[in-house]
Parts: structure tokens; C-alpha cells; sequence
């Protein structure tokens, strides 16, 4: 993809379907997704040029949707979790972004559904990630204050 067409993603608006507080951006949920993808690789103790490059890929995750626009997650069927670390990283940490922006901003009387269903999608993934994965994730969320 472009480089003119990645800044984009600072205008593609996530949420729309759901009233929020405020907006948030494909560039802000990338960058959320990607420190929480840093904080997980950095428990499990991995190298940080590993770490630096996993961020990478987490920045760009949604890339496409500069030409598709957000799709929200309830039109989207269920992932199936990926073999790599760097994958399941990414997949797990987009589930736990989500789940935290809508514990933080979502509002209105679809707020505790968005909740439940948010929370339910990062646990079935955490549910198929590696035993010795789950606590670390875990201690991720504890530490964005998601309850």
C-alpha cells in the first residue's frame, strides 16, 4: 500500500454504528493496537527487534480499510486464530482495543450489548490462544483498566 494512502487512515471513522463520546480514527484504534501488542511481546519476553516489527505489522492491520471503510465487527464472521505469535498477537490485541474503547466511550442504550459482545470476541480468541499466552493477556488488560 501507499504511503499516501496509509495517512489516510487518520480520516476513516470506527464506531459508526454506535453512539460514542467521541470518535476514533483506523490511525488511532492502529496505534492503540499496536502498544498493546508491544506491552504483550514484552511480558512474553520477546527480543525487541522482534517487538518493533510485530508493532509495524500492528500499525497497518487495518490498512485496507482505507479503500473498504470500518467494518464494524458484528458484520464480520468469527476469526480463526492465527499460528504465529505476531498474528495471534495482533488478532487478540485488536479484540482487547476494541473492548477498551467501548468500556471508555461508547454510550447510550447499546452501550452494555457493545460491552459484552466486545468482551466476548477478545475472550473466544483469548480461549484458542496458547496456555501460556492467557495470563500474560490477562495482565494486559488488567493493566488498561477494562473493568
Amino acid at each position: 500500500m501507499k504511503l499516501d494512502e496509509l495517512l489516510m487512515c487518520q480520516g476513516i471513522q470506527r464506531w459508526h454504528i454506535v453512539d460514542t463520546s467521541r470518535t476514533q480514527s483506523v490511525a488511532e484504534h492502529s496505534f492503540n493496537v499496536a502498544m498493546i501488542v508491544c506491552k504483550f511481546m514484552e511480558k512474553m519476553g520477546c527480543k525487541n527487534e522482534d517487538i518493533a516489527q510485530n508493532m509495524v505489522m500492528a500499525l497497518a492491520h487495518d490498512a485496507d480499510e482505507v479503500h473498504e471503510g470500518d467494518v464494524p465487527a458484528i458484520a464480520k464472521k468469527p476469526p480463526i486464530l492465527k499460528l504465529s505469535l505476531a498474528g495471534r498477537a495482533i488478532q487478540i490485541a485488536d479484540k482487547l482495543e476494541a473492548y477498551w474503547f467501548s468500556h471508555h466511550f461508547v454510550i447510550g442504550p447499546r452501550r452494555r450489548f457493545v460491552m459484552e459482545d466486545t468482551r466476548l470476541r477478545f475472550t473466544r480468541l483469548l480461549e484458542q490462544s496458547k496456555h501460556n499466552e492467557r495470563g500474560m493477556w490477562l495482565e494486559v488488560e488488567q493493566e488498561m483498566h477494562c473493568e
